[in-house]
């Protein structure tokens, strides 16, 4: 998967030319898709995390809180919460080039 910052500087090289954006949008979308792939296998990760730690055998069991931010603080939630805030760049990113293409679009419509 490529970084947020290169989408970003992509987006800006590109701004102009709307076959050059449909094509970022294209590859963005590989990576959109691979990365809620990585959000199924990081959800699994977590709910057995928590049933792991909660605790429910004992007299005062965690709270949901505790046992999320304790899920926090492991290799696998650092990369579970890297992994939601790429998907939420990512889906605003892909917004906005469609805006984009939306506005070429009509420009190229009040052309003619």
């Amino acid at each position: 998967m490529e970084t947020l910052t290169h989408y970003a500087e992509e987006i800006q090289n590109r701004s102009s030319s709307p076959h050059e954006l449909a094509e970022l949008l294209v590859f963005m979308s590989v990576d959109f898709a691979q990365a809620n792939n990585n959000k199924i296998h990081y959800s699994v990760v977590k709910a057995k995390f928590i049933n792991e730690n909660k605790g429910l055998e004992t007299e005062k069991p965690l709270s949901d809180s505790a046992v999320n931010a304790k899920f926090m603080t492991t290799k696998d939630g650092i990369e579970h919460t890297k992994n939601e805030i790429y998907i939420k760049t990512m889906t605003s990113l892909m917004s906005n080039i469609k805006a984009a293409l939306r506005n070429l679009e009509n420009e190229a419509k009040n052309q003619f």
